[in-house]
C-alpha cells in the first residue's frame, strides 16, 4: 500500500467520520427537542390530571348536593302524604262516624213492642225461672214512673 492510497482511504475515513459525527450531532439535537417536548407533555400531562381531581371533586360535591336535595324533596313528599293519609282517615272516621250515629237516631224507637215485651216478661214470670236476667236497651226510663208488676 503505498503513500498516496492510505492518504486516500484516510480522506475516506475521515469524511466518513465528519459525516457521521454530523449525524450524530443531528440526532443528538432531535433527542434533546424530544425530550424536551416529552418534558413539557409531562409537565402538562401532571397539571391537567391535577385539573381534572379537583373538576372530580367538584362534580362528587354537585352529586352530594343533588342527593341531598333529592333527600329532602323525599322527606318532604312523605310528609305531604303523610298529613293527606291522616287528613283522610280523619275525614273517613267523622264520615263513618256521623252515618252510625245517624243509623242509631233513626232506630232509636223500641226495637221491642211493648206488647211482645209484656208478653215475654209473663212468660217468664209464669214459668218461674228467674235465673235469666233479661235486660232490654233503648227503653227510655222516667224519673218517676212506677213500674207495675206483672
Amino acid at each position: 500500500m503505498t503513500k498516496e492510497v492510505m492518504a486516500k482511504l484516510l480522506s475516506t475515513a475521515f469524511s466518513i467520520v465528519k459525516s457521521q459525527e454530523t449525524v450524530i450531532q443531528n440526532l443528538e439535537t432531535n433527542l434533546e427537542e424530544f425530550y424536551c417536548e416529552l418534558s413539557d407533555a409531562a409537565s402538562e400531562n401532571k397539571k391537567l390530571k391535577s385539573e381534572c381531581a379537583l373538576e372530580v371533586v367538584d362534580l362528587q360535591r354537585d352529586v352530594v348536593k343533588l342527593q341531598r336535595e333529592l333527600l329532602s324533596e323525599k322527606e318532604k313528599q312523605l310528609s305531604d302524604l303523610r298529613a293527606t293519609v291522616v287528613a283522610s282517615v280523619e275525614d273517613t272516621v267523622k264520615a263513618e262516624f256521623k252515618s252510625y250515629s245517624s243509623v242509631v237516631q233513626k232506630t232509636q224507637s223500641p226495637v221491642i213492642a211493648p206488647s211482645t215485651l209484656k208478653s215475654v216478661v209473663r212468660t217468664v214470670v209464669e214459668e218461674g225461672d228467674r235465673s235469666r236476667s233479661v235486660m232490654v236497651f233503648g227503653l227510655e226510663e222516667k224519673k218517676d214512673e212506677k213500674l207495675r208488676d206483672m
